[in-house]
């Protein structure tokens, strides 16, 4: 019953009213009214303060779900930031496959529009092998272990050219509907791979000519190949330099050489060779279509 100093509706009843319905809800007890008419001993006064009761129970309750849906929002607000500002392709797609939503890279870089790429069938953009062979198994991976990523997949990119990427995947729970969705993310290694595979092809020219000027007995200069920062990448007998070793280690100047690294100007450096002779190299960048500095290629002045 309520206290006979208070008026009714006072700051103190209001409080002591929350206390109790907070209690009542960490108790479980929410038939107070009910067990005091069974018992049949409820007084008009005492129904009163046990619906008040329940009415600030309900709104406590209230509070507890708006509050759960404000932070639910917020932590979709975040999603949805951080996926549209992501620099990489990415895509939300459903468990059949269907792109959901897609940021404005991935937009970019598969050359279709929001409302075309909303809908669109996630294995039209992949190379039919890579997606029966890996990114199917990686989908089903993710659905039991939460993740999975797979390297190297040829894609489909703007105007029918293709792009190889690491694809990672991240499997997701629809807040609303329960259903399950992924989320892919696409790092794009196109060009890192086309410049490794122009790297291997000049290593395996200069191994041939290596060879075929062996068996030719002829007596051609000392040469090397070594990547950006100056590793080598591969030396011919007359050198003889263990790969992966730093030309530095070996030159009589390495400041010479540092200075000529960080340039990425032609320099000459003088190395000693298999039989201790010193060899002025002459050492040539070789770059990409951009400009980008790949490795060198070093040959010893006649």
């Amino acid at each position: 019953m309520s206290n006979p100093h208070h008026q009714p509706g006072s700051s103190d009843e209001s409080i002591q009213i929350r206390a109790r319905a907070m209690a009542a809800l960490r108790l479980g007890e929410f038939d107070l009214a009910e067990q005091a008419i069974a018992r049949g001993d409820a007084t008009l006064a005492e129904l009163v303060e046990n619906l008040r009761v329940y009415q600030i129970e309900l709104q406590m309750q209230s509070e507890e779900l708006q509050r759960s849906h404000a932070r639910t929002q917020q932590a979709l607000d975040r999603f949805t930031m951080l996926f549209a500002r992501l620099p990489v392709p990415a895509l939300l797609i459903d468990a059949n496959g269907v792109v959901m939503e897609s940021n404005q890279r991935a937009e970019q870089v598969f050359g279709l529009s929001t409302a075309m790429m909303r809908g669109y069938l996630f294995h039209r953009l992949v190379d039919a092998d890579d997606y029966q062979a890996e990114v199917r198994g990686a989908l089903l991976d993710a659905r039991g272990s939460g993740q999975a990523e797979v390297a190297a997949v040829r894609m489909r990119a703007c105007g029918d050219s293709q792009m190889v990427g690491d694809l990672h995947v991240e499997a997701l729970t629809d807040p609303v509907s329960g259903a399950l969705q992924y989320a892919c993310v696409i790092i794009d290694r196109t060009e890192q791979l086309s410049n490794l595979e122009k790297l291997q092809a000049s290593v395996a020219r200069l191994r041939a000519r290596e060879t075929d000027g062996s068996r030719a007995g002829s007596s051609r200069p000392a040469r090397l190949l070594a990547d950006a920062g100056g590793r080598v990448l591969w030396s011919d007998a007359a050198l003889a330099l263990p790969v992966g070793e730093a030309l530095g280690a070996r030159v009589a100047d390495p400041t010479a050489l540092a200075a000529a690294l960080a340039d990425g100007e032609p320099a000459e450096v003088v190395v000693p060779d298999a039989v201790g002779r010193l060899q002025m190299l002459s050492l040539q960048p070789v770059r990409d279509v951009a400009g980008a500095l790949l490795q060198w290629v070093a040959m010893a002045r006649e």
